[in-house]
């Protein structure tokens, strides 16, 4: 495991990936950056497709309440997702060197 870490830590040769740190021995840092910006991508695309689908159950409910509480729930259940992960990667944004203290720390 730590020779993994290790190997994650220096900069490997690879041409997918641009890494910034190589030099500072924190390459680790821009993989999970790159690894956070994906994942926010993916957690926005996934909202999206859940407004819209809520959205049309929501519109195609007529007069079934039951339904229509129900596609109500799922969009409440969407924007909670979307506060949560915004504090989340608010977190990993502290956590992460670079994230957003790029400049080290100095004020703007």
């Amino acid at each position: 495991m730590n020779n993994v870490l290790t190997f994650l830590a220096e900069c490997p040769p690879t041409a997918l990936i641009k890494l910034n740190n190589c030099e500072k021995g924190e390459a680790i840092f821009d993989i999970l950056s790159i690894a956070l910006n994906i994942a926010t991508f993916g957690v926005a695309a996934a909202a999206i497709i859940g407004i819209i689908i809520s959205g049309y159950q929501y519109m195609s409910a007529r007069d079934n309440s039951a339904a229509v509480v129900k596609a109500k729930n799922r969009i409440l259940q969407v924007v909670i997702g979307l506060v949560i992960w915004g504090l989340f990667w608010g977190v990993l944004q502290f956590l992460l060197p670079g994230g957003l203290f790029a400049n080290g720390g100095t004020s703007m």
